[in-house]
């Protein structure tokens, strides 16, 4: 584990939600955490399991804990399904910087833009809109068919979520469309 001087400039899956203000955030991919886009990492392990009220029993990231933000030395290892169903993140990673087999894990991230998912999150096929599911707030994208009625989904769906709505709220992060993506295109560092 190291500080590095220069950012790390790389990518990352993540997820978009709806707080219960009506506010968007971003989350985690694998843990559903949100962050802003500009942060410095806690330990969310110690925080809902240990004691809530501590603010910090260490700074992420450390050995022995899974704390800190990730992101991926190279996006061809996500399945093409998750490439496709979730947002893609170009971010920098800073202060203190663990390197790992598949990529690093931060004290610091700062997320510079952000690509909308293209792909229904059931069937797979081509996104005509994002949706809002439940209580979770989770932003989904969806295809042009009925959710409810063609996937047999409960009527939990909500409202579509405009990409300006989410510029607005998510600035001062560059949201943009997804074309395709591959690690070739990314200008991501060896991080060594």
């Amino acid at each position: 584990m190291k500080n590095v001087a220069e950012p790390i400039r790389v990518r990352k899956l993540a997820r978009v939600a709806y707080n219960p203000a009506g506010r968007a955030s971003l989350r985690g991919y694998s843990v559903p955490v949100a962050y802003k886009a500009v942060d410095t990492a806690q330990c969310w392990i110690h925080r809902q399991y240990l004691n809530p009220q501590l603010e910090r029993l260490h700074h992420p990231p450390v050995t022995g804990c899974d704390c800190g933000f990730y992101a991926m030395a190279n996006v061809d290892d996500v399945p093409e399904r998750a490439q496709h169903q979730n947002w893609l993140l170009d971010v920098e990673l800073y202060g203190r910087v663990k390197r790992h087999a598949r990529g690093w894990r931060a004290e610091k991230q700062r997320v510079l833009a952000a690509v909308a998912p293209d792909r229904c999150v059931y069937c797979a096929g081509p996104c005509a809109a994002l949706r809002l599911y439940g209580s979770s707030g989770l932003v989904y994208p969806v295809c042009g068919l009925s959710p409810t009625t063609v996937h047999g989904l409960d009527e939990q769906w909500g409202m579509s979520v405009s990409l300006d709505v989410l510029r607005a709220q998510l600035a001062p992060v560059e949201i943009t469309e997804r074309t395709k993506w591959t690690s070739t295109d990314s200008s991501t560092s060896s991080g060594k």
